[in-house]
Parts: structure tokens; C-alpha cells; sequence
């Protein structure tokens, strides 16, 4: 009986982001009923989150296989930059230039695998060390505002059905490959148990690798989506953004011990902190009260993935 009040408890846990995400949303339409319950609110919500969706898949891909990405944010800002440069000048056909940005993004998270994966350096310290590079690429690219662009090279950004439906491909893509084939079996077995993986034969620093790429082309995914939304580029684009991913990462479920996790929750967490921001916004609250808000978002997503895990190893001792 104890086992089962546990396991009831661990499943309600890793799913904590949708009873989370229902209140919080239901307190800001007490807040602002006018606001909150339009249709048009619950478009923008979800609108508005899908570049910052795309660094939070980012970030949960590296964590399911047991690392850490520092770089996601910046990774998105320096492929927006080579973009945006690309796009204006015509140095590629327009109908390639979305590319751009995800090419540039591979090559970043190439280089994360790299140090990671075939160096085996600390994840953790890897990421910070090309978070300050690309954050310094990215201004030697241009460190100036660019607001005309190729109509093309906006569209999957720029209009929200092809934004949210573009999204959510992405998202089930991830999910089937993750979860309902040998290659996401084996991904997921690096990130829960490296050793044993390795011991079957599964080539650890391979997968390492896989995960920063991944990382590296959905985070330059998000600076595509990001100038498409806003229709513009700025130096300042997906600043601060890494430890928003984080927290909406691991509120969604996603294990800091890797290995554990639920692809399609973590849509509840990209949804949450769009609820949050927008909320904020109409209710006209100070962006240092944002801040201090969004902190308190990355404690909370901690201490709950540490009741998680105390619960997961109290299961585990009874069996």
C-alpha cells in the first residue's frame, strides 16, 4: 500500500506541469478576466512561446542524455545574426535561407559535441566557456538592428498557424523517435545509466554528441522563429533565455539525472512561462519583479525534480 501511495505520488510529480500551468493561468484571468480569457490571449500565448519552445526542446534534449547546455540562448542569437546578415544581402536563394540559421546552429552544437562528446570535458563548463564565444561571434556578426527582411525568410516565424503547426510537428517527431524507436531506447539508456549503456556496447561519447547537435539545430531553429515572430533582429535577441529553458525543461519532467522524461510535457512548460510573461505584461508588472519571478521558477523546477528523485530511489529500495 505504501509502494502504491508512492508511485502515485512520483507520477503526479512528473506531471506537476499541468496542474501548475491550470492555476496559474486561472489566477491571471481573476486578475484580469478581460484580458486572459480572449481568444486572441490564448493564440498569443501559445505564439509567443514557440521561440523560446524551441531552446527549451533544445535544453531537454541534453538533459535526457545527461548533460547540460549553457549555450542554447546564445547558440540562437548568433544563428538569427548569420541568418538575418545572409537573408538581407541574398548571398543564398531566398528559398534556402531559412536554412541558414539551423545550419549555423549545427555547426555550434558540432562544436559543444565536440569538447563534450569526444573530448570529454564538463558539460556544465564546455557550454559556459562557448556561451561567452558565440555571445561575442554574434556581435562581430552585427551588433546592430535589422528590421527589412526576404518575406520568405519570416514566414515560418511570422504567421502564426505555420508557427504553432510547424511546432507541433517538431515536437511529436521528437516524441515517436524518442520513445518509439531503438535509436531514442538507446539515447535515453546513455542518459540514465552512461555505464551500463557502455557496457552494452553503446558508444557514449556518439550519443553525446548526437544530443549537442540536436540541441545546436532546434536553438538555431528558435533565432529563426524568433525573427520571424518579431520581424526583426537585435543583438540583444534570446538574451537570458538558457535558464528560462531550463526551468521549463525540468517542470515539464525532464530529469537532471538524464535518462527520464516526458517529450510532450514539456510543452506544458513552454506554455507556462508564455501564460507568465503575457500575464505580467498586461498586468503591467516591473521587469525586475519578472526577474525575481522567473528565479523562483528555476528553484521550484530544482526542488521538484529533487522530490522526484527521493521518491524514485524510496521505490526502488522497497522492490
Amino acid at each position: 500500500m505504501e509502494k502504491l501511495k508512492k508511485t502515485v505520488i512520483l507520477v503526479a510529480l512528473e506531471n506537476i506541469i499541468w496542474p501548475i500551468l491550470i492555476v496559474v493561468y486561472v489566477v491571471f484571468i481573476f486578475l484580469k478576466p478581460g484580458a486572459m480569457l480572449s481568444q486572441d490571449m490564448v493564440i498569443n500565448i501559445v505564439y509567443a512561446a514557440i521561440p523560446l519552445g524551441f531552446i527549451v526542446l533544445a535544453e531537454a534534449l541534453v538533459l535526457l542524455n545527461g548533460n547540460f547546455d549553457l549555450s542554447v540562448g546564445q547558440t540562437a542569437g548568433l544563428a538569427a545574426a548569420v541568418g538575418a546578415v545572409v537573408a538581407t544581402k541574398g548571398l543564398v536563394p531566398p528559398i534556402l535561407t531559412p536554412l541558414v540559421p539551423i545550419g549555423v546552429g549545427v555547426l555550434c552544437g558540432s562544436l559543444n559535441g565536440f569538447l563534450v562528446g569526444r573530448m570529454g570535458l564538463n558539460a556544465f563548463l564546455a557550454t559556459l566557456g562557448t556561451f561567452l564565444a558565440f555571445d561575442g561571434v554574434q556581435l562581430l556578426v552585427r551588433h546592430t538592428v535589422i528590421f527589412e527582411f526576404p518575406p520568405f525568410y519570416t514566414t515560418l516565424g511570422g504567421y502564426y498557424p505555420v508557427s504553432i503547426a510547424t511546432f507541433v510537428l517538431v515536437l511529436f517527431i521528437l516524441h515517436f523517435v524518442l520513445y518509439k524507436t531503438k535509436f531514442g531506447y538507446h539515447y535515453l539508456a546513455v542518459g540514465s545509466t552512461p555505464r551500463a549503456a557502455g557496457m552494452l556496447g553503446l558508444s557514449i561519447p556518439r550519443f553525446y554528441f548526437y544530443s549537442f547537435v540536436f540541441s545546436g539545430a532546434l536553438s538555431g531553429a528558435a533565432g529563426l522563429f524568433w525573427t520571424g515572430y518579431t520581424g526583426a533582429y537585435g543583438p540583444l535577441l534570446a538574451e537570458g533565455t538558457v535558464f528560462m529553458a531550463f526551468a521549463a525543461a525540468v517542470l515539464g519532467g525532464i530529469s537532471l539525472k538524464g535518462g527520464r522524461g516526458k517529450i510532450l510535457n514539456v510543452f506544458g512548460g513552454m506554455i507556462l512561462l508564455g501564460t507568465i510573461s503575457s500575464g505580467l505584461t498586461v498586468l503591467a508588472i516591473s521587469p525586475y519583479v519578472r526577474r525575481t519571478l522567473f528565479g523562483s521558477l528555476v528553484v521550484v523546477a530544482i526542488i521538484i525534480d529533487s522530490l522526484k528523485t527521493r521518491v524514485r530511489e524510496s521505490i526502488m529500495r522497497e522492490t
